[in-house]
């Protein structure tokens, strides 16, 4: 750990966490996106009766790093949330910073929006400093280049969703999981494109739903804070692939598949409306040149 940067962390974030992670990755600076609380509570009416409660804080960062982390950054994620005695869920992105430097000098509104509006909790050196002073880049050049990632990602979606209960053909729910996952996968990367102008590396699906909570409440009352029901489907839906891998025969229900796939309609008509106006707010921006 490099103790002479004590002094550079933010009080809002636990020094354990940036302790831990300056231990698991060469860190050039570190980016506070969001702080959120969860109370996970227990009451136990067989003897001894008890009531317990756990409160978990999660913390979505920005890394920048000076070089390529080897890990899968799930498992890196995993590795934070237990070194942390499971008290704390760390959401990371990651950048290297020589990816970061040519991307701002291109013209990165999701960097330079990291830069001017999200408190830096970490830093090693003042390299980056020079771009706060850089404007936000609106051309129509770009806005189409947004609209066309938007409009290919949402035909994805569209495919992969529309392929559960084809006629004629036998089913598999666990198949049919696995392509509602891969439908909202894509769902998911495009309004993190349209909002953030920003393509993840990392496809796990309660990742990106997490991403896409920053500024939509979409996934909240779909999936990640919605009834019992809900959250099961969510469930099998994140695990469909793995067990279409690890098991040879089905232990789902057509009435799971069939309540997913309704679902997973329903959010994709919702998402779309989402889109479409951040859409139209953008165009403003790419075609007036407004700020």
């Amino acid at each position: 750990m490099k103790k002479s940067k004590i002094k550079d962390y933010n009080d809002t974030v636990e020094h354990d966490v940036i302790s831990q992670l300056l231990e698991l990755v060469p860190v050039h600076s570190i980016y506070l996106l969001q702080i959120s609380t969860d109370k996970n509570s227990q009451i136990i009416n067989m003897p001894p009766t008890n009531k317990r409660s756990k409160i978990i804080k999660s913390y979505t960062l920005f890394v920048i790093t000076y070089k390529s982390i080897s890990k899968n950054l799930g498992l890196l994620m995993d590795d934070l949330y237990n070194k942390t005695q499971q008290k704390y869920r760390v959401y990371l992105i990651t950048m290297v910073l020589s990816t970061a430097i040519k991307e701002l000098n291109y013209g990165s509104n999701f960097l330079l929006n990291i830069l001017k509006r999200t408190p830096c909790i970490f830093k090693d050196s003042d390299n980056l400093d020079k771009f706060i002073g850089f404007g936000l880049l609106y051309h129509p050049n770009f806005y189409e280049h947004i609209h066309r990632v938007w409009k290919n990602r949402m035909e994805r979606a569209n495919y992969w969703i529309s392929m559960v209960y084809v006629d004629d053909c036998k089913e598999d729910e666990f198949v049919n999981l696995g392509m509602l996952n891969y439908g909202l996968e894509q769902i998911c990367v495009a309004l993190i494109y349209v909002f953030w102008e920003f393509n993840p590396s990392y496809y796990s699906l309660p990742y990106l739903m997490h991403l896409c909570s920053h500024f939509s409440d979409l996934p909240q009352a779909y999936f990640l804070k919605s009834t019992y029901q809900r959250k099961r489907t969510f469930y099998l839906l994140c695990n469909a692939r793995n067990q279409m891998r690890f098991k040879a025969f089905q232990e789902y229900s057509s009435h799971d598949s069939k309540k997913a796939y309704n679902l997973c309609e329903q959010f994709l008509q919702e998402a779309t409306t989402i889109g479409e106006k951040q859409l139209s707010k953008i165009k403003l921006l790419h075609y007036k040149g407004k700020r």
